[in-house]
């Protein structure tokens, strides 16, 4: 334990409660931008929006960081639930398939703020895949190359 200005400090302590948060944090961001470059490489829209490409990104990075700070008290887990379903979001979203980016780095976030990064790589790896699929299944249905 460190004396540093009458505060004691304990490293040790510090870095086995950062451990879990530094490394949530670091596999949200890498996935975040796997779902980011998948986004950019597979627009076939009219218009492509790069503020919407890495507000994807960052989308995972934020709702990691939300599931990580109500996981441990379900007042808080309730009342942000409750705060968040009265949220009016007016951006009309004009392409169906963004619709499964923005679900895609909603659900990566939640499950690695979950301590669950297992669980979105694995996801990940399988909505690539299926995006993949669809693609030479139906190319007429689906608008990724």
């Amino acid at each position: 334990m460190v004396n540093i200005l009458n505060f004691n400090f304990d490293l040790i302590g510090a870095l086995t409660i950062l451990a879990p948060v530094i490394t949530a944090l670091l596999v949200s961001f890498s996935l975040g931008w796997l779902i980011h470059f998948v986004y950019q490489k597979s627009f076939r829209g009219v218009v492509y929006n790069q503020a919407f490409s890495v507000s994807l990104a960052v989308l995972t990075i934020l709702t990691t960081l939300i599931t990580l700070a109500i996981s441990s008290n379900i007042a808080l887990s309730l009342g942000m639930v409750g705060a968040l379903s009265i949220v009016r979001y007016r951006t009309a979203i004009k392409d169906p398939a963004d619709i499964i980016f923005l679900f895609w780095a909603v659900a990566s976030g939640i499950t690695i703020g979950a301590q669950l990064p297992y669980l979105a790589v694995a996801g990940s790896i399988m909505v690539i895949f299926m995006l993949w699929i669809a693609l030479r299944a139906c190319p007429q249905l689906v608008t990724f190359p």
